[in-house]
């Protein structure tokens, strides 16, 4: 977790009006942060939710948290509209924590989530214009 807390201070170091980093070291860095954090990964999210992996698509300009619904009664025609509160709440904790926040500046996010049995269950993409 200290390589992940240097590389995003460095990341917002150089990314200062001094500094200018180029798209493919910002790919560099968007990528080493995804490994960094899956060094410490899965994890338990909540007593539902484990938090598999993250990746960044450098092609897609997308930095992705996986994620596994750990309950036997989420299938892939769960409904979907039943969570756009909580992606609301969790959009706007992304949005408002510089820990996360500076992120898209550089790259969409999305959050996938797939059920115990590896079956995709749906997606929830945002970037900075999402923000308020």
């Amino acid at each position: 977790m200290k390589k992940l807390i240097l590389v995003i201070i460095s990341f917002c170091f150089l990314n200062s009006p001094a500094f200018s980093l180029s798209k493919a070291e910002i790919d560099e860095v968007l990528w080493e942060s995804a490994s960094e954090l899956n060094s410490s990964l899965p994890m338990m999210v909540d007593e539902f939710t484990r938090w598999d992996n993250s990746m960044y698509i450098k092609y897609s300009n997308i930095f992705t948290y996986s994620y596994t619904l750990l309950s036997d009664d989420i299938s892939s025609d769960f409904d979907y509209l039943v969570l756009k509160d909580f992606f609301r709440v969790a959009i706007n904790k992304f949005c408002t924590n510089p820990d996360t926040s500076f992120l898209l500046e550089y790259t969409d996010i999305k959050f996938t989530y797939n059920n115990i049995n590896g079956i995709h269950l749906f997606d929830n993409e945002f970037g900075k214009d999402d923000c308020q």
